[in-house]
């Protein structure tokens, strides 16, 4: 593995506080199942959540496409396939960072400020080296590289356009993994003013790639990396974009939706937004606060529908085909109907969501349990 020069890492894993809204007694452990708080949030029926595995020795979970990655102890790392029970086990050093579809994971040696990604499926190792921030691609196809210059790997067949011929490997060497076609990089115009680059983001669809750092930020179109579109964002505010619009928080604390085909829109809310997320068609922004509450607005008219309080900041939002909204935080996750009827809620000590809203892997006394939310008629 060749090295990346000269570059510093800087990722930061924010783990928020907060209360714990369900009673147990002491030294009882939470239950996958949590009852809310309050009548308003009261819990649907079991039937709502169909559990689809269980594995043990895992204190971390995360989605990985259709996989589960597991994370044990001293390094011990499980890419689990609940649907058919398939486990395929690998130790590596370091910190997991991310995990891709394709069976991808980016690992961090803190000691050594190195990043390094592997291919689960076969064991083979491509890159290593330190950077200022990485993405993995939804479809598990991209690799997305900020330091010196904004770099993008083609972990699987890519568009003969997007390559590179100036620099067909890139800052690392890219893995050669027999059966798969050999990886590409694409270098994209590095923003004006020396942008120090603290997150990179794809949309969903895999379309556009985004950078931020220092409250600016830029974005470009995958079909033609030329000269990216700037924009200002506050620093601690998440970031959505799809379908040529993006939604940011402002300086504020608005959340402001601007580009594509609909008109800019600036959308006060009542707390501080955790998260974000633009809907399939864009016509709809889902923001998640502080203080747990998550609404729906159409983008058209501002019209607001509130779907429910999570009990904890909101971290992360997802959608699904038929118009379901998911939210989890740390240790809870939610699933409302298009029309907001709540469907169904769990707890653990960890929770994870699948991106599509169909899913959600909670870790409870060691104990990874990946469960499913029957499909509601679309909006």
């Amino acid at each position: 593995m060749k090295r990346l020069l000269g570059l510093i890492v800087v990722i930061v894993a924010a783990t928020p506080s907060c209360k714990k809204a369900a009673r147990k007694q002491p030294g009882e452990p939470p239950s996958p199942l949590a009852t809310p708080a309050s009548a308003a949030d009261a819990a649907p029926a079991p039937s709502a959540l169909t559990v689809v595995g269980k594995q043990d020795g895992a204190r971390q979970a995360l989605f990985c496409g259709d996989r589960v990655l597991l994370v044990g102890d001293q390094g011990k790392l499980r890419l689990w396939q609940p649907a058919s029970s398939q486990v395929v086990e690998r130790t590596l050093d370091g910190e997991v960072v991310a995990c891709g579809a394709l069976g991808h994971v980016l690992t961090l040696r803190r000691d050594q400020g190195e990043l390094e990604l592997h291919r689960l499926l076969d064991g083979e190792e491509g890159c290593a080296g330190a950077t200022q921030a990485v993405a993995l691609s939804p479809d598990g196809r991209q690799f997305a590289v900020a330091g010196a210059k904004i770099q993008l790997l083609w972990l699987e067949a890519g568009p003969d356009h997007l390559a590179s011929p100036a620099n067909p490997k890139g800052p690392c060497e890219a893995m050669r993994t027999p059966g798969h076609p050999k990886p590409r990089w694409t270098s994209f115009q590095t923003p004006p003013g020396n942008l120090a680059v603290s997150e990179v983001f794809f949309d969903p669809e895999v379309t556009t790639l985004g950078v931020r750092g220092a409250g600016m930020g830029a974005l470009w179109q995958l079909s033609a990396p030329g000269q990216p579109l700037l924009f200002k964002a506050r620093q601690d505010g998440p970031v959505a974009t799809r379908r040529g619009r993006l939604a940011v928080i402002t300086e504020t604390g608005t959340v402001n939706v601007s580009g594509g085909a609909g008109a800019p829109v600036d959308l006060a809310t009542t707390g501080k937004v955790t998260a974000l997320m633009l809907t399939t068609e864009a016509d709809f922004v889902v923001v998640g606060l502080e203080d747990g509450s998550v609404t729906r607005y159409l983008l058209d008219n501002k019209a607001a529908t509130a779907l429910g309080n999570l009990g904890e900041p909101v971290l992360t939002l997802a959608l699904a085909g038929d118009g379901r909204v998911a939210a989890a935080g740390a240790t809870r996750a939610a699933f409302w109907s298009a029309d907001g009827k709540e469907l169904a809620r769990v707890q653990g000590e960890q929770v994870a969501l699948a991106t599509d809203a169909r899913s959600v892997v909670t870790v409870t006394g060691g104990t990874a349990q990946v469960s499913t939310v029957a499909a509601t008629a679309s909006r």
